[in-house]
Order: C-alpha cells, then sequence, then structure tokens
C-alpha cells in the first residue's frame, strides 16, 4: 500500500516521492505475521507415545490474498511438530478478514502452528503427570520415521541431540525441580498468610519447546527458482564466492567463507565473498526463508568441493592448507588459463516424497581476471525423475 501511494503521489506531482511512516501508522498500515487459531485433538499411550493427532489451523489473512496461501502452507507442514505419530489429520484455512493484509514474517506460518503443538505436549505431560522431557523422548523423530508429509527421514535427524545438548546446557532438570520447590514454599506462606500485604507475588519457571522448520521455498519452489552459485579464482589464487544472496545482518558472508573454506581445508579469512552485484554474480534467488545458509550455502560447498577435486586431480596430490592452495591455484592458471564451478538447484523424485532439495554438478570453469556481463549466467531448472 506505501509504493502505491508514493506512486500516486509521485504521477499527480510529476516528482520523486519518498514516504516514512512514523512507528504507530507503521504499525496500523503494514502487513503482521497472521494470528492464527489451532485446536488440537491428540490420542497418546499412558506411556506418553501419540497414537493420533487432529489439528485444526485457522490464519487471519486480512483484507487482501498477499502471501497467505504460501503462510499457510508452511505452517501445514509444520503443524505436527518433530514427533512421530501414525495417524495424523492436518485442515487449515486463511480467512479474509477487515484488517490490513497480512504477510511474511520470519517462519512463515511455522512458528503460529509449532507453537500450539508445543502447548498442546506441554497440556499432555500435565494429563499424564510426567515432566515435558519425558513425552518429547518418547516422540521425537528419529532416523527412518515418516512425517505427515509422507518424507521418510533418512539422514541428519537431530532431534534428540539438540533435546538433549539444549538440557544438559539450560540446566533444566535442576531448575525444573529447584522452581517447583521454591514456588510450592511461595504458595505455602501465602496460603498461611506471612506474607506481607501488597508484595510482589513472585514464582519461577522454566519451559522447553523441540520445533523443526524447513529451510527454502516450499513445493517446487527451488526449482522455479533455478538458483545458481558460483566459485572461481582470483588471479592472486584465492577462492571467490559469486553469488547474490545479501548481507543484512545476518552474516551471510562469514558463512559463505566458513562453508567454502571448510570443503578447501583454507582458512575463511583466506576466502573472498563477491560483493552481490547483479553484473557480476549469478541470480541466487531471493535472501530470504533461511535459503541462504541452507540452499545458497549447500550450492557453494558442492561448488568448492568441485573446485578442490580439480586442482587436486591437478596436482596430483591432497592439497595442505592456504599457502599449499594458493601455489597449486597459481600453478593451475599458468596452465589452464581458468577455474570454476557452479551449482544450480533441482529437485528430487516426486516419488519419493520429499520436497525438492539442493543437488549441484560443477560446470565450465569462469574466467577469473574480470567479471563477464550478466549473460554469462545461465539457467535451466532440471526436470524432475520421477515417471509421474
Amino acid at each position: 500500500m506505501i509504493g502505491g501511494h508514493a506512486a500516486l503521489l509521485a504521477w499527480k506531482s510529476g516528482r520523486p516521492v519518498k514516504i516514512m511512516y512514523d512507528r504507530l501508522e507503521d504499525i496500523a498500515a503494514t502487513t503482521k505475521r497472521h494470528p492464527s487459531v489451532c485446536r488440537i485433538r491428540a490420542g497418546v499411550r499412558r506411556d506418553g507415545t501419540l497414537t493420533a493427532w487432529d489439528m485444526d489451523i485457522v490464519m487471519d489473512g486480512g483484507a487482501y490474498l498477499t502471501l497467505s496461501p504460501v503462510v499457510l502452507s508452511r505452517g501445514v507442514l509444520h503443524a505436527g511438530g518433530p514427533y512421530r505419530c501414525p495417524n495424523v489429520t492436518l485442515r487449515a484455512r486463511a480467512v479474509a478478514t477487515n484488517t490490513p493484509p497480512n504477510g511474511a514474517f520470519r517462519g512463515f506460518g511455522a512458528p503460529q502452528t509449532e507453537f500450539a503443538a508445543e502447548c498442546h505436549m506441554d497440556r499432555i505431560a500435565a494429563r499424564l503427570g510426567r515432566d515435558p522431557l519425558e513425552i518429547r523422548r518418547a516422540n521425537a523423530y528419529r532416523v527412518g520415521d515418516v512425517t505427515p508429509t509422507g518424507q521418510t527421514l533418512r539422514e541428519s535427524v537431530g532431534a534428540h541431540e539438540s533435546l538433549e545438548r539444549c538440557v544438559k546446557r539450560s540446566g533444566y532438570l535442576a531448575k525444573r525441580s529447584r522452581y517447583a520447590r521454591e514456588n510450592a514454599t511461595a504458595d505455602a506462606a501465602e496460603r498461611a498468610g506471612r506474607v506481607a500485604k501488597g508484595a510482589r507475588r513472585l514464582r519461577r519457571g522454566i519451559g522447553l519447546s523441540l520445533v523443526y522448520h524447513g529451510a527454502g521455498f516450499t513445493g517446487s519452489g527451488e526449482v522455479k527458482l533455478a538458483s545458481l552459485a558460483a566459485l572461481d579464482l582470483t588471479p592472486a589464487g584465492q577462492p571467490r564466492v559469486l553469488a547474490a544472496s545479501t548481507e543484512i545482518g545476518q552474516g551471510t558472508n562469514t558463512i559463505f567463507a566458513q562453508m567454502v573454506g571448510e570443503m578447501l581445508g583454507v582458512p575463511a579469512e583466506f576466502v573472498i565473498v563477491n560483493a552481490p552485484d547483479t553484473d557480476q554474480v549469478p541470480d541466487s534467488g531471493p535472501t530470504v526463508a533461511s535459503r541462504t545458509l541452507m540452499v545458497v550455502g549447500g550450492l557453494l560447498a558442492e561448488c568448492a568441493r568441485g573446485m578442490r577435486e580439480r586442482l587436486e586431480l591437478f596436482a596430483e596430490r591432497p592439497l595442505d592448507g592456504a599457502a599449499d592452495f594458493q601455489r597449486v591455484a597459481r600453478r593451475f592458471l599458468a596452465a589452464r588459463g581458468r577455474c570454476g564451478s557452479s551449482a544450480a538447484t533441482r529437485s528430487r523424485p516426486r516419488s519419493c516424497g520429499t520436497t525438492p532439495t539442493i543437488a549441484a554438478t560443477p560446470t565450465a570453469c569462469s574466467r577469473t581476471a574480470r567479471p563477464r556481463p550478466r549473460s554469462r549466467w545461465t539457467s535451466t531448472p532440471a526436470r524432475c525423475a520421477c515417471s509421474t
């Protein structure tokens, strides 16, 4: 709406227009996170194991559609929480209301549904008279479990590892026990009238939640984006990251240098991250949805793996640190004139039940002497390999 107002004023005045809202105007007129109402019913055994999960989700889209379908989709995908359950029913809808349109906020619908799910897990623990930690331990995903969307978790399922590390570092068990005793003592004192009238009523508590979050665009979004990332060598023999992901305070330049450096066996400080000037870097897609790290970072890691293999094949031995990398890279550039690799997103077969994920294939090398124009970067989305 702000853009529409600025355009109208610019058209009528014939001059450039800049609109600056104060805080109250901003809150009143701009998009917010989608308010939601989530109703949950669960079937649970006496040992705390989930047998059924039924969840109805209503999200307030506001007066106009904007991104409600995407927010709703991601909310539903995460609505079961990181817990195995053989019988899951999820119903969700976004409704139009007479408020400013609601749109994109971090999490994109997942915080709403996972917050509700975690609250319900605590209620289950309370009903069974058990610690919420026990309920989560009994149900958290492990390798081989199947999500409500039909995806089999085949690798890197860190639910239990994350849970136990959090419990240990927070001192959860000791604090929960101590707070329960302190609160009981305070309650007893209050009932006995040993607390001064008007005294501050203070109680302590500690909470626990376990959530998961998918990165990147859901469905075939990443396939449609066909994002590209590339890595090449400078004339001095240093690796250079070429990606369009922007640094907006989340640490993009740091993580790119760290990921590439780790794959190449060199310090992060040795890696150069090129400015995301679209005349010099490929189209890596938007800087949203945690995809900078998970998707673009993954592509760059593949690029680095391909570059290292190429240089080690040239040197006929493994590379050993930054100095050795730079010597071999300079020799390679002198002999071949170029070295680089790029990678693009594509999807796995739909029949496997997973959402599209990244895969990479090193492509033709890129020149290092000077950046080439925009036309250097081309991309064709890979087709699904399934027969349907």
